[in-house]
């Protein structure tokens, strides 16, 4: 098993958080890390993800939702080839703090096939949740920003 865990403090509520994650066809506006999602953030849904770790080549997989829970969780749960092989299960976790939330980033990688992927693909998955949680950051405080003003 490999994890990749990152968080960020954003000035903005889970409510503005929770909407530009949701908002699956954006992504390519904002979002250097995923950069298109076709499908619906239900319980359930398969959905079609394409990711660009930098340095890396994209990647497209068909993740299922297992999780949604308005302003709190989205977690899906995406293979490779069969169950076992190699699975990965990424969360994004929302949780208020004060006048600012924290956003939550990880993947749990399980399978055959963990150990053969050397870390450098593992360092740029984790570059990349960096880069979407700072994008995302930008966005939603951007956002907040302008609506208070």
């Amino acid at each position: 098993m490999r994890i990749i865990e990152t968080q960020i403090d954003i000035a903005a509520s889970a409510s503005r958080v929770w909407q530009i994650l949701t908002d699956f066809r954006a992504y390519s506006g904002w979002n250097p890390f995923i950069t298109d999602i076709v499908g619906r953030p239900e319980p359930g849904a398969r959905l079609r993800v394409r990711i660009c770790p930098p340095g890396r080549s994209s990647i497209m997989f068909k993740p299922t939702v297992l999780e949604v829970a308005r302003e709190w969780e989205l977690r899906w749960r995406g293979r490779r080839i069969v169950p076992a092989f190699f699975d990965g299960e990424h969360s994004f976790r929302i949780r208020t703090h004060g006048r600012f939330c924290r956003f939550h980033q990880s993947e749990r990688f399980t399978g055959i096939m963990v150990r053969a992927i050397g870390d450098d693909v593992f360092d740029a998955i984790q570059r990349g949740f960096e880069e979407m949680n700072a994008a995302l950051k930008l966005r939603a405080e951007v956002v907040s920003f302008i609506g208070a003003s």
